[in-house]
């Protein structure tokens, strides 16, 4: 399959008049199209700020914060030793355009991201990440204490960002028993779609069956008045979810939901 997909790119590519880039000059070209990608991104970030503020205020702060940072010889290291600190440089503009922000933050993100494997998870996605950094920043200290069970999903959280950040005003303990769900639930954020937003309100009756009730989600999601009305249908059954044997047998039987 992913033969044919590749062949099928090429005689698109073919019939476009596009040529073929074989070699080191292909491989400069191409990731120099990818580099003035990421950042035209990342410049829309520093735009979008500009508009939204006085823009001579913002960049005073912004260059104030990144010269406190720089002189941070420590700190500067440490980012600069990072061992993809490369992947950052396209998105430059959108780091400064938030550095009044991350300052106070600094710290905390070099020890999270000072682990193999998390900053190359969270770069393709740091532009909108950034972009969204007013909604973020007041839960940074739970994200990045928890960015081992985030990061690998972070893509998908983005995406459905508004309806999950109806979660996060609860108190962190309920919060942090709810992530260890998310490699479970993650993938089945396309599916479950409006489900997200519409469980929010119970979710504190369906916390205690999300272990029960996770590996059958998929099957509710074009129902979304179940999850609409999951308070009342775990008042009626939820005694059922509690029984190992009972619960087992309403969950397989295929006519449900």
């Amino acid at each position: 399959a992913a033969g044919q997909a590749e062949a099928s790119i090429l005689r698109y590519k073919a019939r476009l008049g596009a040529e073929e880039r074989p070699g080191w000059l292909g491989v400069a070209a191409r990731a120099a199209e990818t580099f003035t990608a990421s950042e035209e991104r990342s410049a829309r970030v520093l735009w979008t700020r500009l508009r939204q503020a006085d823009p001579w205020d913002a960049l005073r702060q912004d260059a104030a914060s990144l010269l406190r940072l720089g002189s941070n010889v420590t700190l500067a290291r440490g980012y600069l030793q990072l061992s993809s600190s490369s992947r950052l440089v396209p998105h430059a503009a959108a780091i400064v355009a938030r550095a009044a922000k991350l300052e106070r933050h600094a710290p905390g993100i070099l020890l999270a991201v000072d682990r193999d494997g998390i900053l190359e998870l969270v770069e393709p996605h740091l532009d909108e990440v950034l972009q969204r950094f007013d909604q973020i920043e007041p839960h940074l200290p739970f994200v990045l204490d928890h960015v081992d069970v985030l990061a690998p999903h972070v893509g998908v959280i983005l995406k459905h960002f508004d309806a999950l950040l109806l979660y996060v005003d609860q108190p962190k303990d309920d919060l942090a028993s709810l992530v260890q769900y998310l490699p479970i639930f993650a993938p089945l954020f396309d599916t479950l779609g409006p489900n997200i937003a519409l469980a929010q309100p119970h979710i504190k009756a369906l916390a205690p069956h999300l272990s029960t009730i996770a590996p059958h989600a998929a099957r509710f999601a074009p129902y979304c008045a179940v999850s609409a009305n999951a308070d009342v249908l775990l008042w009626y059954f939820g005694w059922v979810l509690r029984l190992p044997l009972l619960r087992h047998l309403l969950l397989s039987l295929p006519a449900l939901p």
